[in-house]
């Protein structure tokens, strides 16, 4: 363990080697997800489509629902571990750990099999019961998963998701190639997971070794326990605040499976540039964790940071993702599904607030205050179901973009006072203006450059295009980059490969 903790490097190095590895990770599921999920929507159409994503929403959840915190335990006490050097302990938790999902897992399987062939639709039966079959799996992976993330062993996740990526892209296309439907892309759900879950314990079990484990004290187990209270019932609220929940009120307000497929459409373009955005928190989040047993200052010097740098990006992508939203739909999924349009620019404009709460529930779960997360994530929930229920039975779809979108914005902004309330942080959000203003004009600029131009394709490229090039000289006439940033961003820089580099230093150069 001293030779692991010679290595650690300086925060910002393992920020930018942790956020390269979500980077890759990102952009690989952006790929996976664009080469099944328009394949799947083109032939099934968006009736038969919003059922089958209806039931497996409804698998995802009850297996979240599940976990009861004890992935988020995992991490959280195996970081504290590690960070001592005590790896008998870690090794302790991740088995005991992995032994009770284990017992979950299958209790919830054989509890949503039963209810697959007593109350879902008898003409999805063929295509259901693979799906829940996903459920093994899918909780499974996660232990492992979490592990490597408190051990900042990135590697292994993404060396087994790369496998899991292929194993569903092929079996996907392939079998949709040769007539398969809704049965083929359950299968390859849960072909995809359970080659995911394999490799991850394999690589998990690697590191950590058979050697031996420190049995879990009873006070550790006391804090164990309570720690998993708040964290399942911070998955419960964060199912009604940010998963899709609102699928459910569609489901039983309007009944209009294409509104189903609209919605879930919407939700998940804008997750893509969400997920490019929490590339650099998880990378963070990963830093501030494993500052656990170290430094406390240091942890909040991390989050203080990380914040204005988030607000930053998710700023610039998503309110460009909102200037060029219908015409993203249109190009991707065809004429179908447009009216997903105007519910993809509402969803990503309002997705700001989602980019944030994983650097806010990792400073709070670090810190040991996930209360206060569990309290205003309620508060939150129940705002969410309110709009809902207002503005669904008018506006359908469009109503529940809505509704979820200002859940987000009111979670984060909270959670944001309430730490520099009783964790004495002080944000200097007005460091944020200049270049949230910047992200703001970039989209400005997307959305106008299209205007002159018909196609859906071509608006789409003009746009992007438009916005990615008025960006960094708005950047620069708006004061966005400070002094320190450009110190942290040439040490990071350096150590990128030479044409990269050159480049990159070119860009610092011109903004400084």
């Amino acid at each position: 363990m001293q030779r692991q903790s010679a290595q650690r490097g300086s925060a910002a190095t393992r920020t930018f080697r942790n956020s390269v590895l979500f980077g890759c990770e990102m952009v690989l599921g952006i790929v996976s997800v664009l080469c099944t999920s328009i394949p799947l929507a083109r032939i099934i159409g968006p009736e038969r489509l919003g059922y089958f994503t209806y039931i497996q929403w409804l698998t995802m959840v009850g297996s979240t629902v599940a976990f009861l915190g004890i992935p988020a335990t995992t991490r959280r006490y195996m970081a504290e571990s590690l960070g001592r050097g005590d790896l008998p302990a870690a090794r302790g938790i991740f088995f005991a750990t992995l032994r009770l999902q284990a017992y979950l897992a299958l209790g919830v399987f054989l509890i949503a099999e039963v209810l697959v062939f007593t109350l879902s639709d008898r003409s999805y039966w063929s295509s259901s019961w693979i799906i829940v079959l996903s459920v093994l799996p899918r909780m499974m992976l996660t232990i492992p998963s979490q592990a490597h993330l408190a051990g900042e062993h990135l590697e292994c996740n993404f060396i087994s998701f790369v496998a899991s990526s292929a194993v569903l892209v092929g079996v996907m296309d392939i079998g949709l190639w040769y007539g398969g439907g809704l049965v083929v892309a359950a299968v390859a759900y849960v072909a995809s997971n359970a080659v995911e879950m394999i490799l991850k314990l394999i690589f998990a079990v690697r590191w950590l070794g058979w050697g031996p484990r420190v049995p879990l004290g009873a006070a550790l187990r006391k804090r164990m326990i309570t720690f998993s209270r708040h964290s399942a019932a911070l998955l419960v609220l964060n199912l009604v605040v940010w998963d899709k929940s609102d699928f459910f009120f569609l489901e039983l307000l309007r009944k209009d499976r294409a509104s189903l497929a609209f919605f879930s459409t919407a939700f998940n373009l804008a997750d893509r540039a969400v997920q490019i955005v929490q590339v650099f928190v998880n990378g963070l989040s990963v830093s501030l964790m494993s500052e656990l047993g170290r430094s406390i200052d240091k942890m909040y010097t991390i989050a203080k940071t990380g914040l204005r740098y988030t607000v930053v990006i998710a700023g610039a992508l998503l309110f460009g993702l909102a200037a060029v939203g219908p015409q993203a739909v249109l190009t991707l999924y065809g004429p179908r599904f447009a009216p997903a349009g105007a519910m993809l620019s509402i969803a990503a404009a309002l997705a700001v607030g989602k980019c944030i709460m994983p650097l806010m529930q990792a400073l709070f779960q670090a810190a040991e205050r996930q209360q206060a997360v569990v309290v205003w994530s309620c508060c939150c929930g129940v705002l969410n179901v309110v709009l809902d229920l207002l503005l669904i039975p008018p506006l359908g779809a469009l109503g529940a973009v809505i509704a979820n979108g200002s859940a987000q914005v009111l979670a984060a902004v909270g959670l944001i006072y309430w730490a520099q309330r009783t964790l004495n942080i002080d944000w200097s959000l007005s460091a944020s203006i200049p270049g949230l203003a910047a992200g703001v004009g970039s989209a400005a600029a997307a959305y106008v450059a299209g205007l002159a131009f018909t196609p859906a394709p071509v608006r789409l490229a003009v746009g992007i295009l438009a916005g990615a090039v008025v960006f960094l000289p708005l950047l620069k006439m708006f004061g966005g980059v400070q002094p320190d940033d450009l110190v942290r961003l040439h040490d990071l820089t350096s150590r990128l490969p030479v044409p990269v580099r050159r480049t990159a230093e070119s860009l610092l150069g011109y903004l400084a």
